[in-house]
């Protein structure tokens, strides 16, 4: 009888693996190949160069990698020239002028001294390539000069300090009606900056609480009793008594402090809700009938945060509030502040209320509205995430920071915020039309630390196609 055998296994391929083995050892003979080339020219350029000079070129390549990241260009442009007259054999003198010159905008300087480094060493040529084609790009977006990067003024920041200044002094010297009628005009002119604040508001803060570097015990203290004075002699004014509130909830936050809440103290965390039921008691009749003026929503808010009122009790005070002063932008900005995860919402929930307030107010106005949202967002908070959301709209911003710009031409700051957030979104077109129409080489201290990421930012949107 027959009997059946195992299965029969289908032979494997050899030539498979001798393919995949040969094809292998190939390539690693090609890269040995290369390495050693490679290895030779550095002996040779070595050999070539006695050790001092050796020395001497490594330290100068430390410095000049110092001074790149330090953003000081001018500084590596003048070193590399007097490294040049001292080694004029190391064509690294050359590469690193052509760079610095590249981010000064001196493209016709950074070309030649890239030209140069390539014409005395081979191996740096594949390099100057890189920046030629670099510079050429950024002049096809920018035929002219580029002008140097210079630190400009805020002018936000300039006025804010002004008018919180002429509420100081006025409150120092006792001219309370003085202090009164100020601000009457003020709310009555509704006069603001580009970013939406009324200046109104910066000069109440004057009358009310310490400057911003002197928000201390002993600096509020100072303060509160001039305060006092203040609704002393004026019994029956509302403006009076919401500065005493004010007062008061300033002097909860530097109670409490800072740092996060693992870092109150109990001492501090009970002198903070001693200080915001004095408040509590001054704000309680506007709490509940309504704000005189719009500056109450703007004290609620500061009350509210410390408190933890949050939710329809908040909502329902805020919204009133909006309703009773709808031109009052920093009302839509405190309810999108109290909707951060941080304090009282969850994601995306200021981001969505800034487009309903927006589309409440609809129009020209609406779109100004949404971009000043962000606007302040963006620098009360340093949301470097601020256009990720999943409800935002980049062109009705855009909408609105053309209108602000009509508005404001010669506000710095409202220009380098529209390119900073045209950056992000990624709109470069846009943002060489702002460095073009605007900015130049002014940088806003506000949103550039120093000159250096601004001017790495602008060469790279210049050179982006």
């Amino acid at each position: 009888m027959y009997t059946p055998g195992p299965p029969l296994q289908p032979k494997r391929s050899a030539f498979r693996w001798q393919f995949l083995l040969g094809f292998f050892i190939a390539l690693s003979a090609l890269c040995i190949i290369y390495w050693n080339r490679f290895q030779m020219w550095e002996q040779i350029r070595n050999y070539q160069i006695p050790e001092p000079e050796r020395s001497q070129r490594a330290a100068f390549a430390s410095q000049m990698d110092a001074l790149q990241n330090q953003g000081q260009y001018s500084a590596m442009r003048i070193a590399a020239a007097k490294w040049r007259k001292t080694h004029p054999a190391d064509p690294n003198g050359f590469a690193s002028e052509g760079f610095a010159a590249y981010y000064l905008g001196d493209l016709g300087k950074s070309v030649a001294a890239w030209e140069k480094a390539a014409a005395m060493d081979p191996l740096i040529g594949e390099s100057a390539g890189a920046w030629v084609g670099a510079v050429n790009e950024v002049r096809g977006n920018w035929p002219g000069p580029i002008p140097p990067a210079v630190l400009a003024q805020n002018d936000l920041l300039s006025a804010e300090k002004l008018w919180h200044q002429k509420g100081a002094a006025l409150l120092a010297a006792g001219k309370f009606d003085e202090i009164e009628n100020t601000i009457a005009q003020l709310l009555k002119s509704r006069t603001e900056l580009a970013d939406g604040r009324w200046l109104a508001t910066f000069f109440f803060e004057g009358a009310s609480e310490p400057a911003e570097d002197e928000k201390n015990e002993l600096r509020w203290a100072s303060k509160m009793k001039q305060v006092e004075v203040w609704n002393a002699a004026k019994p029956n004014s509302d403006l009076a008594e919401l500065a005493l509130a004010a007062s008061w909830i300033r002097g909860a936050y530097i109670a409490r402090g800072e740092g996060y809440a693992s870092t109150v103290t109990e001492e501090g965390d009970a002198l903070k809700f001693e200080r915001l039921k004095n408040a509590k008691v001054l704000l309680s009749q506007q709490m509940a009938s309504g704000g005189k003026t719009p500056l109450f929503i703007w004290v609620f808010h500061n009350f509210s945060q410390l408190s933890g009122i949050k939710g329809a009790p908040y909502d329902a005070i805020v919204d009133r509030e909006i309703a009773a002063f709808p031109t009052f932008s920093q009302a839509v900005f405190c309810k999108a502040i109290h909707l951060l995860p941080r304090w009282y919402g969850e994601r995306d929930d200021w981001e969505f209320y800034a487009g309903q307030a927006a589309d409440n107010v609809g129009g020209v106005a609406g779109d100004i509205l949404y971009a000043r949202t962000f606007w302040r967002m963006h620098r009360r908070y340093r949301l470097d995430d601020v256009w990720e959301g999943r409800k935002t709209d980049w062109p009705r911003a855009k909408r609105g920071f053309e209108a602000i710009l009509k508005r404001y031409p010669n506000s710095l700051t409202a220009a380098n915020t529209y390119f900073v957030f045209a950056i992000a979104n990624q709109d470069n077109a846009l943002g060489r039309k702002l460095l073009k129409d605007y900015i130049g080489g002014k940088v806003e201290p506000e949103y550039w630390t120093d000159t250096k990421y601004f001017v790495r930012t602008r060469m790279s949107t210049l050179q982006t196609k």
